[in-house]
């Protein structure tokens, strides 16, 4: 009996102790794969605020797809940008493209290109392939 009260207490301060406690940007990401939107945006939210760049990435995804909310342009953006002004590489890219496409905005070619060389420059193949496009597209603009 005294061996039972003793692992109890073991994995009551187990569970007590901050380390063991769950992640809230994982358990976000979790939620939103397994379509509980209205958890992932609660989690997600909360860690985006804290200045997780993760978060924010996924944010800006759930606000972009309209996952358990209607889509916002405005939140998109929002947090794309927060997103990318921390270096998180996919977000560059998205907020590039979506420069460069103007469909969520006007389009804006010179942020475009800041936002895609961030991602290339950090090796994101789409990213490099997309700059390496508009810059021939440039070059076939002045030679004209």
């Amino acid at each position: 009996m005294i061996k039972i009260l003793h692992l109890l207490a073991m994995l009551l301060i187990l569970n007590a102790t901050p380390g063991w406690a769950i992640d809230p940007l994982f358990e976000g990401i979790a939620a939103l794969q397994r379509g509980d939107y209205d958890l992932a945006l609660e989690l997600l939210d909360q860690e985006a605020r804290r200045g997780s760049r993760e978060a924010q990435y996924y944010l800006a995804r759930i606000y972009r797809e309209g996952l358990g909310v209607s889509q916002n342009k405005k939140r998109v953006l929002y947090w794309y940008e927060k997103a990318a002004s921390g270096g998180h590489i996919e977000a560059q890219y998205q907020l590039g493209m979506i420069y460069h496409n103007g469909k969520l905005t006007l389009q804006d070619e010179k942020q475009a290109y800041q936002w895609l060389s961030k991602a290339a420059e950090q090796g994101h193949p789409q990213a490099q392939n997309q700059l390496a496009e508009l810059q021939s597209a440039a070059q076939d603009r002045n030679s004209s």
